[in-house]
């Protein structure tokens, strides 16, 4: 299967491919195309790349021991007197809150939380594409709702079925998806995404309907948005490689 729109490739000059992919889980050489639906690519094109941080309190025990292979840290005897109350009143905390607060009364000090941004894990990717499809002949009306179940037929899983009863999903197929003009891909890659979500809106400036002669009406306008979730996150030696 093969969608296009528009018909007239020479009315954008890129476009975007999406590829469905079937196999290839345990081994990606086993992959295979199936059907491809081909969209003019949209205005406002964003690629958004995101890690994750936590924050981790040391405290003064934690940030001592990672002074101690610091060559530079030099503390002087007041600050280690300063340190001493630190820990102490750090430590009296930990095992009474109210016994804390008196000790920081007393002492007119309060323990520095020695916060640091711990890195923790690399975020799969999302992509949204939106596309307004206003059929200019019979074939691009008719191509409209076959992209439309197109992409909601590879949403879904398949039903893992015993004696009629549904007992769990197979995966649904992976998209492919490439940019491309002039033939070449000039954009960040992406790798074997995910439908997350599929949205249509019919006719959403009018009310008027096409039809061609004796043959079914169809809506004038049609907008399409698609949310794709990358299967895997990404390294270093992907971005290396062109994702």
């Amino acid at each position: 299967m093969a969608l296009v729109f528009p018909e007239n490739r020479n009315m954008y000059e890129g476009v975007i491919n999406f590829t469905v992919v079937k196999g290839g889980e345990s081994d990606p050489s086993t992959a295979r195309p199936a059907g491809t639906c081909t969209l003019y690519m949209p205005v406002g094109l964003q690629i958004a790349d995101k890690v994750e941080y936590e924050n981790a309190q040391l405290g003064a025990i934690g940030a001592a021991m990672g002074n101690v292979a610091d060559p530079n840290a030099a503390a002087s005897e007041g600050n280690l007197a300063d340190t001493a109350k630190s820990l102490v009143a750090a430590a009296v905390a930990k095992f009474s809150d109210r016994a804390g607060a008196a000790a920081r009364a007393r002492s007119l000090t309060a323990p520095n939380p020695n916060t640091r941004a711990l890195f923790k894990q690399v975020s799969l990717r999302q992509f949204q594409f939106t596309f307004k499809l206003i059929p200019t002949s019979v074939k691009e009306a008719t191509n409209i709702p076959e992209i439309i179940k197109y992409f909601r037929t590879e949403m879904y899983p398949e039903n893992i079925t015993f004696d009629d009863l549904a007992l769990g999903y197979k995966f649904p197929n992976k998209f492919k998806i490439e940019f491309q003009t002039g033939g070449s891909n000039i954009v960040t890659k992406i790798s074997d995404c995910y439908l997350e979500a599929f949205q249509t809106n019919y006719n959403p400036s009018n009310a008027a309907f096409l039809q061609s002669g004796d043959g079914p009406s169809h809506f004038s306008e049609t907008d399409i948005s698609l949310t794709f979730m990358e299967a895997r996150t990404l390294s270093k030696k992907d971005i290396e490689q062109g994702f």
